[in-house]
């Protein structure tokens, strides 16, 4: 006679028990990665470029392209010996600029805007800045929509990145916000944004955005290992694109804010024997703005402009966030004692 466990009598009623508590669960679970709506918002905002060295015949709509014709590279800047190149971009206004990344521009082509509706428009290169990565182009067509930017972004928020893959266009991938803007290890002087959407060839330029169709930032860099994308791409947030874009497309100076200090990571301990993250000053640059606000060597940042710092990182964005020639007020530590320090930032010309 076979004797019944407690679990062997109930796992009927069990399973069912998670089935249902699963069934109410999805719909949650759905409506938090569901980016149809916002994809119907930004697609007509989208394009698809198109670089060719030599007849601008050879990107009309019926040319062909060949797999080996593509970029060899993602987004790090360096083009290979391809005859035809793939980026992504989306229009910021309605009298047809486009923004995109500089890495994926280049004079001497001839380049074609091809819109979600597939017609193809002649591209203008209106300004590029190589230290922010980015570039502005203009199609004659003013009948497109332009994307909204969104005014933040949450850490952990869900992300959709609509670029071209390859030769494959209008591919959509989704991911979260896996890091908020800082200053990366990629060398760059302004913050990026970092998520672990998946890109490939030709999404350089494309546009991040949220559950609303709202940008939150446009892909310039990833990181790949030998086996293809390593998990974490990154992007120029939307506040840089506000600040800077405007101006290129006025083809006005670009400048940045500069303090003048070098740091680094470092701990300092508090009353209750617990170590707090800072960023520790570790020289100051002649007749900089620090060196005018008399910031030293071995000063610990804990505020600027009411933003606790808590990483050489996270000053290095916060400074590259600020404007130039404002003057702003600093909490550092110095000798166990806390000094509240004005300085005005001076200004740097970027290209």
């Amino acid at each position: 006679m076979k004797l019944n466990t407690v679990t062997d009598r109930y796992m009927p009623l069990f399973k069912i028990l998670i089935i249902v508590l699963l069934a109410g669960m999805m719909p949650t679970v759905m409506a938090a990665t569901d980016f149809r709506q916002a994809l119907q918002t930004i697609s007509p905002s989208y394009v698809t470029l198109y670089l060719k060295r030599g007849n601008k015949a050879a990107l009309r709509p019926n040319g062909s392209t060949r797999p080996d014709e593509l970029m060899e590279r993602l987004l790090d800047g360096r083009r290979s010996a391809a005859t035809e190149t793939k980026g992504s971009g989306f229009i910021i206004d309605t009298a047809g600029h486009i923004v995109t990344t500089s890495s994926n521009i280049d004079a001497q082509q001839t380049l074609w805007v091809e819109t979600y509706d597939g017609i193809r428009h002649p591209g203008e290169l209106v300004a590029t800045s190589r230290s922010l990565d980015i570039a502005i182009i203009k199609i004659q067509s003013k009948q497109y929509p332009a994307v909204t930017f969104a005014p933040s972004a949450q850490l952990g928020e869900p992300v959709a990145i609509l670029s071209t893959h390859r030769q494959l266009a209008n591919i959509l991938t989704t991911g979260v916000v896996s890091s908020l803007p800082r200053v990366s290890a990629l060398s760059r002087p302004f913050p990026l944004l970092q998520s672990d959407a998946i890109v490939d060839l030709g999404s350089a330029g494309a546009p991040m955005f949220n559950q609303q169709g709202e940008v939150l930032g446009m892909i310039n860099a990833a990181l790949i290992e030998n086996r293809g994308f390593a998990g974490q791409s990154f992007a120029v947030p939307a506040a840089t694109l506000k600040r800077f874009v405007p101006m290129l497309s006025a083809k006005q100076s670009l400048q940045r804010a500069v303090l003048g200090v070098s740091g680094v990571d470092h701990f300092i301990e508090l009353n209750s024997g617990q170590l707090r993250p800072t960023a520790m000053i570790t020289e100051v640059t002649r007749d900089s703005p620090a060196a005018a606000a008399n910031l030293a060597s071995g000063d610990y940042v804990i505020k600027f402009a009411e933003e606790s710092i808590t990483s050489w990182a996270q000053l290095q964005g916060t400074i590259a966030n600020a404007l130039p020639n404002k003057t702003y007020s600093m909490l550092v530590q110095r000798g166990g004692k806390s000094l509240t320090i004005s300085v005005t930032l001076s200004a740097e010309q970027i290209d």
